[in-house]
């Protein structure tokens, strides 16, 4: 019988040629990781499988089979810890960013998350729900680009919104444009009511965010970042701090909770940036 892929073949096998193999197999397998994972900076851990690589030689296969198995499954985990390769303080200073906890599920589409200019952080609270911290580089406009004199650059003034759950009663408010009756709760920062009105007609088709997230970009055939994130409302823990563009052409966030026709009621945050292409 053959050995599966995952296994080690310790016999028959030159240890000095086996080195070589184990080198070169696992070293496709770590560049895999860190060109897939959505969260990643890849020279620290570039650096890591170098020294594992020479310790690995220098002591041979038998006294360090353990350490090399260890080291391979929780790779990925390691790298995914880290955040995205958004640098917030890049000009020019048009940067928003949401950071949550108390998240069901989310999703994205339009853009992806792996660039500079949109990026998604996600770690998992002890009661298994998920924190994220969102990052959107603005596109407002060439008059708001980087320029020699950045006092002739002035940015428009964020909005700032928290959300808390447990204290939330759904049922209390709708704010939006979208009066449909299944919707119990609704708060937007989304000046562009044509737009704000179809983020609501998605979110009122499903409770599952991929569909909503991949519905909008559908409808609205923006080329912008969507992120939809289910949030537990239930759970005094959530808590959402949203910074907004009070703009039309660039911003569009809505806060929205729905009574399905079957089920239980659920409530999404979904973001839609403009953002500066790479």
């Amino acid at each position: 019988m053959l050995p599966s892929s995952n296994e080690l073949v310790l016999h028959n096998v030159n240890s000095d040629v086996y080195v070589i193999f184990f080198v070169i197999r696992n070293f496709v397998i770590i560049k895999h990781l860190l060109l897939n994972c959505p969260n990643r900076k890849m020279t620290n851990f570039l650096s890591v499988f170098v020294v594992f690589a020479v310790f690995f030689a220098e002591n041979g296969i038998n006294g360090n089979i353990v350490f090399s198995q260890f080291f391979l499954k929780n790779l990925y985990f390691l790298i995914s810890g880290f955040p995205g390769k958004c640098d917030l303080s890049s000009p020019p200073p048009s940067w928003l960013s949401t950071n949550a906890s108390g998240i069901l599920q989310y999703a994205t589409a339009g853009q992806p998350t792996n660039g500079t200019n949109y990026c998604i952080d996600m770690t998992n609270s002890e009661s298994g729900l998920h924190i994220l911290q969102v990052a959107y580089h603005i596109d407002l406009g060439s008059e708001f680009s980087e320029s020699e004199n950045s006092e002739t650059s002035k940015i428009p003034e964020k909005v700032d919104h928290n959300f808390s759950g447990g204290a939330l009663e759904l049922g209390s408010q709708n704010g939006c444009v979208n009066n449909n009756t299944r919707i119990v709760y609704c708060f937007a920062l989304c000046l562009n009511e044509t737009l704000q009105n179809m983020v609501i007609e998605s979110a009122l088709k499903s409770n599952q965010v991929a569909n909503v997230a991949q519905d909008i970009q559908k409808t609205t055939q923006l080329d912008w970042a969507i992120t939809v994130m289910q949030v537990d409302y239930n759970d005094p823990s959530t808590h959402l701090n949203i910074s907004s563009f009070l703009r039309p052409d660039a911003w569009c966030s809505v806060y929205v909770g729905i009574k399905p026709k079957l089920g239980f009621d659920y409530l999404y945050e979904i973001q839609l940036g403009k953002i500066l292409k790479n």
